[in-house]
C-alpha cells in the first residue's frame, strides 16, 4: 500500500470523523448524563468535546465555564477580536492565544446532522433526548436555531413531542430566544409546535402530571402563541383553537382550566370563525364532539350563521344533538334557526326527525322560526315528525301553528301506523274548520 493511498485513506476518515462528530459528542453526554452524571459535569464534558472537534483536536486553551449562557449571534464579525467577544459574553479560562473555534468552521459543524443515526442536528438529539444543558449550550455557542431533521422538525416541535406540555417551559423559552421559529410546519401533518402542544393538552386524558404541572403548560401555550402565528393550520385545515375545542377532557372536573386555555388563545388573536378544511370553525368542531364546556366559551367570539361544508351552521349541530343548554344559548346569541342546510333541513326539521321535543319547543318560540319551510324532499317539520311517530313533536308542533292539511295526503299510513298522531291530526283539522267557520 502505498504512502500516497495512506495518507488518503486517512484523510477520508478524518472528514467522515468530523461530519459526524458533534453528533457523537452529544451521543455520549446524553448518555453519560443517564448513567446519573451531574449537570455540571455534562457541560464540562460537552463544551471541552465540542471545542476540540471544532479545532481539530488540538490541545484546548479555552474553555467555556460559566453557568449562565448568553446568547451569540451566528452571523460573528470577522473584524471583531475573540478577547472583545468574550468580555461581553462569557468567562473563559486563558492559557494561551487562540483563534476563536466558533467563528466560521465550528458553527457550521454544530449543526451538521448525525448521517450514522437519524441524521438530526446535534440541536435536534439534545431536544429529543430532553437535555437543557446540552441544548442552551449549543444555542449559546452559535448553532443554527432553525435546523431542522429530515422530516422537517425544529427543535421546538421534537422537545414538545418528548418532554410533555407541563414539563418544557424552560426549553420552549431557551429556543425561542435564540430565534427558533415555531411557525415552521413538519412534513407529515402540517404541524406546528403550537399543533403539537395542543394536541398533547387536548389528548392528556387523565394526565395526572398534566393538571399537577398545569400553570407551566399553559404558560408554555402563551409563549408559542404569541410567537406566532396562532392561526396556522395543519394538513386539515386545522389551527391550535381548533384542536383544543374538540376536547372533551376537561369537560368533567376541570372546567376552570379549559377557560384558561382557550383565554389564552383568543387573547393571542386566535381566529374563532377560522374554518377547516370542512368548512366548520372550532364550535362547530367542539359541538360535533360533546364538549359543551368549551362550546359556551366560544359562543359569544363566534360571528352567527357560519355553516360548515353541509351547510349546517352550529344551531343544527346543537339540535340534532340534543343539547338544550346549547340550543337556548345559540338562539340568545342571534343563530337562525330558518337557515337550511345541504338537504334543505332546518334545525327544527333535524329535531322533529328525532323526537327532540324539548328542542323543538325551543326552536318554535323563536321569532325567526319558520315552521313550513320545505326540505329537498318536500317535507315540513311536522310531516317528518308524522311520518317518525313521534307525538309529542307533533303536538308541539301543531300548538305552535303548524299546518295540519299538509299531512291529509299520509292520513291513511299514518292511521295504520301511528293511530294515536292520526287522531291528533284530524281533531285539529275539525277544530281549525270550526274556527274558520
Amino acid at each position: 500500500m502505498t504512502a500516497a493511498y495512506t495518507n488518503d485513506l486517512l484523510s477520508k476518515e478524518q472528514s467522515a470523523e468530523r461530519k459526524t462528530g458533534v453528533g457523537m459528542i452529544i451521543s455520549k453526554v446524553v448518555h453519560n448524563n443517564n448513567e446519573q452524571t451531574t449537570c455540571k459535569e455534562s457541560i464540562e464534558f460537552a463544551s471541552a468535546e465540542m471545542m476540540k472537534f471544532a479545532t481539530g483536536g488540538r490541545e484546548q486553551e479555552k474553555i467555556l465555564v460559566n453557568q449562565e449562557q448568553p446568547k451569540v449571534s451566528t452571523s460573528v464579525d470577522a473584524s471583531e477580536s475573540f478577547e472583545e467577544r468574550v468580555e461581553d459574553t462569557a468567562e473563559y479560562k486563558d492559557v494561551e492565544d487562540t483563534e476563536f473555534p466558533g467563528k466560521s468552521e465550528s458553527v457550521q459543524n454544530l449543526d451538521e446532522p448525525d448521517w450514522n443515526v437519524s441524521g438530526d442536528p446535534p440541536l435536534l438529539v439534545a431536544a429529543t433526548n430532553y437535555c437543557f444543558p446540552i441544548l442552551s449550550l449549543l444555542l449559546a455557542n452559535g448553532c443554527d436555531p432553525a435546523v431542522r431533521s429530515p422530516r422537517g422538525e425544529t427543535a421546538l416541535h421534537r422537545v414538545i413531542l418528548n418532554g410533555g406540555p407541563g414539563n418544557v417551559l424552560e426549553f420552549v423559552g431557551e429556543l425561542l430566544k435564540y430565534g427558533c421559529p415555531s411557525g415552521v410546519k413538519e412534513a407529515g401533518g402540517g404541524l406546528t409546535a403550537l399543533h403539537i402542544l395542543t394536541r398533547q393538552l387536548a389528548h392528556a386524558q387523565g394526565s395526572k402530571n398534566l393538571h399537577h404541572n398545569f400553570e407551566a403548560a399553559l404558560k408554555t401555550l402563551d409563549l408559542l402563541a404569541r410567537a406566532g402565528p396562532v392561526n396556522a393550520k395543519d394538513h386539515q385545515g386545522r389551527s391550535a383553537l381548533h384542536i383544543l375545542a374538540s376536547s372533551t377532557i376537561f369537560d368533567n372536573n376541570h372546567r376552570t382550566e379549559i377557560e384558561s386555555l382557550i383565554e389564552t388563545l383568543l387573547a393571542a388573536g386566535a381566529d374563532p370563525s377560522l374554518k377547516n378544511d370542512r368548512e366548520e370553525t372550532p364550535l362547530h368542531e367542539c359541538l360535533e364532539c360533546g364538549a359543551l364546556n368549551t362550546a359556551f366559551l366560544l359562543i359569544p367570539h363566534t360571528p352567527t350563521g357560519i355553516m360548515s361544508r353541509y351547510g349546517e351552521t352550529p344551531l343544527h349541530i346543537a339540535s340534532r344533538k340534543n343539547y338544550a343548554d346549547m340550543v337556548a344559548k345559540l338562539l340568545e346569541h342571534g343563530e337562525d334557526p330558518s337557515i337550511q342546510d345541504a338537504g334543505g333541513n332546518t334545525p327544527l326539521h333535524l329535531a322533529s326527525a328525532r323526537g327532540f321535543h324539548q328542542i323543538v319547543s325551543l326552536l318554535v318560540t323563536s321569532p325567526l322560526a319558520q315552521l313550513e319551510k320545505l326540505n329537498v324532499e318536500g317535507l315540513t317539520a311536522l310531516q317528518v315528525a308524522t311520518e317518525s311517530g313521534f307525538i309529542n313533536a307533533v303536538r308541539l308542533l301543531l300548538k305552535a301553528g303548524a299546518d295540519p292539511s299538509q299531512t291529509v295526503h299520509y292520513c291513511t299510513t299514518i292511521f295504520h301506523r301511528h293511530p294515536d298522531i292520526s287522531i291528533l291530526i284530524d281533531h285539529e283539522l275539525s277544530r281549525r274548520r270550526q274556527l274558520a267557520a
